[in-house]
């Protein structure tokens, strides 16, 4: 019976993980206009695939130890927050993007 709350837990946080990447990526390409946000996004993917890979083996693991997955919950939680916030902090400050000029070229 506690596998089973133990994998709803699980079902629920990827969801909700996955289900966040598509709406942090609209306001990165209407900010940084297409060209540049296809230089940003294939710099984040990788970056982004890594912690897909090693945030579930690491929540295994802290279960396994504890029998408790509240380690990671309050490891990961504040980590992805704070992602969040840096990744729309240009936004939320309302900067001018590098790519704001006529030509909308990305300068490196």
């Amino acid at each position: 019976m506690g596998g089973g709350v133990a994998a709803q837990d699980a079902t629920v946080v990827f969801g909700m993980g996955l289900g966040s990447t598509e709406p942090a990526l609209c306001p990165q390409r209407d900010y940084f206009g297409r060209k540049c946000f296809t230089i940003i996004a294939g710099v984040q993917q990788p970056i982004v695939a890594i912690g897909t890979i090693m945030g579930p083996v690491y929540a295994g693991l802290v279960y396994d130890i504890n029998q408790s997955y509240h380690l990671a919950y309050t490891i990961c939680i504040p980590s992805i927050t704070l992602g969040a916030v840096v990744c729309f902090l240009p936004i939320l400050l309302n900067h001018r993007s590098a790519c704001d000029s006529p030509s909308r070229e990305c300068r490196r």
